[in-house]
């Protein structure tokens, strides 16, 4: 399926971006994946940290394309986009704790 198939089905909209816009979400990748390696903290939250970077840069690269998701529900069609549909192992993971990851706020 083509991302403007995506658009035709209303999944995703056209949206104007700017330079700065991808810049502050490759930020956040960058200060996401730094914050998985923190061994400090437990697996669970560094294993959070780095779905967050996977996520975002997934946004990134819709933003950088002039689209945007529709709908919280679509934050999962950036992950979709980023890993190919191959998801399955993550969502039987983390099944009760998806919805305790956040968008970036720059999304």
């Amino acid at each position: 399926m083509s991302l403007e198939e995506w658009v035709e089905y209303g999944w995703l909209r056209r949206e104007p971006t700017s330079p700065g816009e991808i810049k502050d979400l490759l930020g956040i990748v960058d200060r996401s994946l730094a914050d998985s390696k923190v061994e400090a903290v437990s697996t669970d939250l560094r294993f959070i940290a780095a779905f967050n970077a996977a996520l975002c840069i997934a946004t990134t690269a819709l933003r950088a394309s002039g689209l945007r998701t529709i709908g919280r529900p679509m934050n999962i069609a950036r992950l979709l986009l980023l890993l190919g549909g191959h998801v399955c192992a993550y969502s039987r993971f983390s099944r009760a704790g998806r919805n305790c990851i956040v968008a970036p706020a720059a999304a």
